[in-house]
C-alpha cells in the first residue's frame, strides 16, 4: 500500500465524501459526540487525516489545523469554512506548527504505509500535555464492512489493512507514546456492539 495510492483514492471520493457520511449517520455522529465529550471547545487542535473538516469544525477549536493528503479533500474542506478563521487546512505536514492541545487520527492508522513514522510525525507536534487521540474499527469488522461496501451502505474504503488494539499500542511505546486509555464506542447506544475504538495517547 502506496500513499500515492491512498491519495489517489481519497481525491476520487472526495466529491461524494461527504453524501456517503450522510448514508452512515449513526457512525459518524458517534465520533463526533464522543470526541465532543471529550475536547471542550476552544482548544488547539489538529485533525491529522481531516477528510472534508467536518470533525475539526465541529469541535470549535480556538485554532485547527486539519491535514489531508488528499488535495481534492483539502479544496472541499477549504471551500465548506472558509469564513471561519479558526481553521487551516494544509496538504503538507511541513505547513503545521505545534504544539496542538488535542491531536486527532480518525479512521487514519488503516491507510498508513508507515503508521510507526506517522505516530511519530505526530509526536513532533505535541508537548506533555496534548493528548492525541487515535479511532480505527477493530480487524474483526473488517467482513461487515466488506458486505456493506458492495451493497453500496459505506463509502469505499481504499488501500488499507486493518490493525489491533495491541499493534497500535505497541507502535505507540516504539515511539515513546503512552497509552493511557481504551475507550470502546457504541454507534447506536441500546445495542452492545462497539465496533470503534479510541486510544488516547500521551509523551512519555
Amino acid at each position: 500500500m502506496k500513499q500515492s495510492e491512498v491519495a489517489s483514492h481519497f481525491d476520487s471520493i472526495a466529491p461524494s465524501y461527504d453524501k456517503y457520511k450522510k448514508k452512515n449517520p449513526h457512525y459518524y455522529s458517534a465520533i463526533k459526540n464522543n470526541l465532543k465529550d471529550l475536547i471542550p471547545p476552544g482548544k488547539k487542535i489538529l485533525d491529522y487525516g481531516c477528510g472534508t473538516g467536518e470533525i475539526l469544525a465541529h469541535l470549535s477549536p480556538s485554532f485547527g489545523v486539519g491535514y489531508d493528503i488528499s488535495p481534492k479533500m483539502v479544496e472541499i474542506a477549504r471551500k465548506k469554512f472558509k469564513s471561519n478563521k479558526n481553521l487551516r487546512f494544509v496538504t503538507q505536514p511541513n505547513a503545521i506548527s505545534g504544539p496542538f492541545d488535542f491531536l486527532l487520527m480518525i479512521d487514519v492508522v488503516e491507510h498508513l504505509e508507515d503508521p510507526q513514522r506517522a505516530l511519530g510525525s505526530v509526536k513532533e507536534f505535541m508537548n506533555e500535555e496534548s493528548l492525541l487521540v487515535l479511532s480505527f474499527v477493530d480487524s474483526s469488522w473488517e467482513p461487515i464492512l466488506w458486505i456493506l461496501e458492495k451493497l453500496g451502505l459505506k463509502m469505499p474504503e481504499g488501500p488499507h489493512k486493518r490493525v489491533t488494539t495491541d499493534e497500535i499500542i505497541e507502535i505507540g511505546k516504539r515511539e515513546e507514546l503512552k497509552n493511557t486509555k481504551i475507550q470502546r464506542i457504541k454507534i447506536i447506544k441500546p445495542l452492545p456492539f462497539t465496533p470503534i475504538s479510541f486510544l488516547l495517547f500521551r509523551k512519555r
